[in-house]
């Protein structure tokens, strides 16, 4: 018991923060399930996946509630395992911001991991992006979208930086 809430409490405070270089880090684990996503996903170390053999499509929402301390970041990064690397079997990552007076979206930057990263085990793919940072005007978070198209594939998201 000692351990599971001594896990908790490291996980709770490495979940997201922003960090002395200016970025912001997301463990997967800490992010929040969308619409029917909460009973078909798992946790597995840090990060979120497919529940056993579930087949279709996982959202979550990752916040960053300490914007205010990053400083200029143009680079977006996720942490992932795909598996195959193709369409429909997939990690999908956005990188969000929203007016806090009108509630618009922007979307800053984009990942998908079928398009331009690697597939495997334990990868990182960055999309560098530019915007002007102002959380006085707007929220940050990150929307993730884990697509699986049949039972084998593994698709995991690990976590996300934004520097």
């Amino acid at each position: 018991m000692r351990l599971i809430v001594l896990n908790t409490l490291i996980l709770g405070a490495l979940a997201t923060h922003a960090e002395a270089s200016g970025g912001a880090d997301v463990q997967g684990a800490t992010c929040s399930p969308a619409g029917s996503t909460y009973s078909n996903y798992t946790i597995t170390n840090t990060g979120v996946t497919f529940f056993g053999t579930y087949v279709g499509t996982q959202d979550f929402y990752c916040d960053i509630p300490n914007a205010q301390e990053m400083s200029s970041p143009a680079t977006f990064s996720i942490q992932y395992t795909d598996n195959t690397g193709t369409a429909g079997n997939e990690v999908v990552a956005t990188y969000y911001k929203m007016n806090k007076t009108s509630g618009a979206l922007t979307a800053i930057a984009s990942i998908t991991t079928h398009a331009g990263c690697a597939s495997g085990t334990l990868k990182t793919c960055s999309v560098n992006f530019i915007d002007t940072l102002a959380p006085s005007t707007y929220r940050y978070f990150i929307a993730v979208t884990l697509e699986r198209a049949s039972s084998t594939p593994t698709e995991i998201f690990w976590g996300a930086t934004v520097r």
